[in-house]
């Protein structure tokens, strides 16, 4: 009896070994279903009150661009396009009333379809700002290699469209007495081709503060923030960032 038993036993578990199997993965499957549901949910109430905050700004000013903000809080500025770039080097997007400290601007030849697009900000000094905080003046900070690691990544927050960004390179560029950039360093190129994107990436490697050991290449796309350095009036700060 005990043989027959057993031989009864084992197509009956052979049975249920699959039916366990299927009701584990369906359980599996959605919880999954359900976490992916959630996050997509966040992802969307998140751009919902960018955007709302984009109409907001864009009912103040028509050239409101969108919000620049770094992950680790260091910079969040709102960015402004005007017609050429003396708009808004020393004027109040707020208000239009002029202010030593300006706005934080789009150059205004750059387009948000651009292989590479370049904001301006001041670099106030101590008279002016004692907490070291408005507008480009933190990135003085990334000139320093111990600070990359906890500042290397932010947003472009814009209408419908959130971008995301890694600081590539950062590195310190001398003008000319007319303040333009050298042929090879013009960081405010719109789009390369690829001889002289070679080429712009081999002067940054010369001259760049340390290795940030981030690779990109002429089919990145890119952010390039540009800042002025204290005490040096024919210098500027570039940090160079890629989409991620």
């Amino acid at each position: 009896m005990k043989k027959k038993n057993f031989i009864y036993i084992i197509p009956i578990v052979l049975l249920i070994i699959p039916v366990v199997l299927l009701i584990i993965g369906n359980i599996w499957f959605f919880k999954m279903k359900d976490a992916s549901t959630i996050k997509y949910s966040t992802d969307n109430l998140t751009q919902i009150k960018v955007n709302q905050e984009y109409d907001k700004n864009k009912k103040i000013n028509e050239d409101y661009v969108g919000l620049l903000k770094f992950d680790s809080g260091l910079i969040e500025e709102d960015v402004v396009q005007g017609e050429t770039n003396e708009t808004y080097l020393r004027t109040d997007w707020h208000t239009g009333k002029y202010d030593e400290e300006g706005s934080v601007f789009m150059d205004s030849e750059s387009n948000l379809a651009d292989q590479n697009i370049t904001l301006y900000g001041h670099y106030v000094y101590e008279s002016y700002d004692s907490s070291r905080t408005h507008k480009f003046t933190p990135l003085e900070l990334l000139l320093e290699e111990e600070n990359y690691e906890a500042n290397k990544t932010l947003t472009l927050k814009l209408e419908n469209e959130t971008r995301k960004y890694m600081i590539v390179a950062v590195y310190l560029c001398n003008l000319s007495d007319e303040l333009v950039a050298p042929e090879n360093l013009k960081y405010y190129t719109t789009n390369f081709t690829e001889e002289t994107f070679a080429t712009y990436k081999q002067e940054i490697e010369k001259i760049q503060q340390y290795d940030t050991k981030v690779s990109y290449d002429f089919n990145d796309k890119f952010l390039t923030l540009q800042t002025c350095v204290k005490n040096h009036p024919e210098q500027r700060q570039i940090v160079l960032c890629k989409e991620m």
